[in-house]
């Protein structure tokens, strides 16, 4: 897991080239002077001199509030804290949903994290599990509300059998200190930590919409020869690989999943493609290298931000090897030199 620390951070001129795929075509400029042929496949129009629309999300306080929970009770969760479930505690819970002693269609789950007071349940549900125990099983007699969404279960006796798994209790600084970490030991501090962390994600996904919104109209202004494809059938393999969950969760296919969001799989993986050589063409222009000593410096730093004092650069290259590493990290070059020599309108 920890190794993801550096992939991530490094793959995040990647993670656009999924965010860049869609149906839309913008209106495309006048092409500069600038080329770059990669034989037989582009010929690079302008990549600098643009204009961009994006805005930076901003996270409301209920909705930070919220966020700040969610990271105290996955923390909170390594530990034991012996204690009665009550309103604005986690409870980790398995549960059977019965009518006449019949299981019925989504009644029924585990691990399911449940904050109580939060009315996600039907009424009664979360009332009934205040004073529960970890390891202790009540049967809840309940009725689905005249008005529930489901016409078949409307207005029904019901009982759910309920085991609590966890109790986590809700944040404050007692709390927050049985943590033990060096990072915060008050609440104060740990709502600064978990700012910090969503400040520097939606940062980063405000730069990746700008690269995004770039790579559209550089891709217009691009000259292009057919996709090779032997090239195009490895994206294809990504493409199956990044939505295989998403799509076997939702019991279809990735084909049919990629339908709903209006795109293919040929078309995501030629998308994906052509940003790739969007990339290695403009590093190739621009000159862009990367050393072993630069890639070393990189990584280091990314180990020192994260405060992990256990792994070296060898340990995250591993099997991918340093040229890997080294593409990621001329790829977020060109991810920089895009943001910073192209112009962005829209609020930050």
């Amino acid at each position: 897991m920890k190794k993801k620390i550096l992939i991530l951070s490094l793959i995040a001129a990647l993670v656009l080239s999924i965010a860049a795929c869609g149906d839309k075509t913008p209106d495309a400029p006048d092409k500069g002077n600038t080329t770059v042929d990669v034989p037989g496949i582009v010929t690079l129009g302008q990549y600098t001199g643009l204009t961009v629309q994006a805005s930076k999300y901003k996270v409301g306080d209920e909705e930070f509030s919220m966020i700040v929970d969610q990271f105290f009770a996955e923390e909170a969760s390594a530990l034991t804290w012996n204690k009665e479930a009550e309103n604005g505690d986690t409870c980790i819970i398995d549960f059977v949903g019965k009518i006449d002693g019949i299981a019925f269609d989504g009644g029924t789950a585990e691990d399911y994290s449940l904050v109580l007071g939060s009315h996600s349940f039907i009424d009664g549900f979360e009332d009934k599990m205040i004073g529960m125990k970890v390891g202790e099983t009540r049967v809840l007699d309940l009725a689905f509300p005249e008005s529930y969404h489901n016409a078949d279960l409307a207005g029904k006796p019901c009982e759910f059998t309920v085991t609590v798994k966890k109790v986590i209790p809700t944040i404050n600084d007692a709390n927050v200190a049985a943590l033990q970490s060096p990072k915060y030991s008050t609440q104060a501090e740990y709502e600064a930590y978990v700012q910090k962390i969503v400040d520097e994600y939606y940062e980063n996904d405000y730069r990746t919409s700008i690269v995004a919104g770039l790579l559209q109209q550089i891709i217009a202004l691009t000259e292009w020869e057919e996709m090779p494809t032997d090239l195009l059938d490895i994206k294809k393999a990504e493409v199956s690989e990044a939505y295989s969950e998403q799509a076997g969760a939702m019991g279809v296919d990735v084909a049919t999943y990629l339908t709903y969001y209006g795109t293919t799989y040929d078309a995501m993986a030629e998308s994906l493609l052509k940003n790739d050589l969007i990339f290695d063409a403009i590093a190739a222009a621009e000159g862009f290298t990367a050393t072993d000593e630069e890639l070393d410096a990189y990584v280091n730093d990314v180990l020192k931000e994260a405060e992990d004092t256990t792994l070296t650069p060898e340990d995250i290259y591993g099997e991918e090897g340093r040229e890997e590493y080294k593409s990621m990290l001329i790829k977020q070059k060109v991810f920089d030199f895009l943001i910073e020599n192209n112009t962005v309108t829209g609020a930050e």
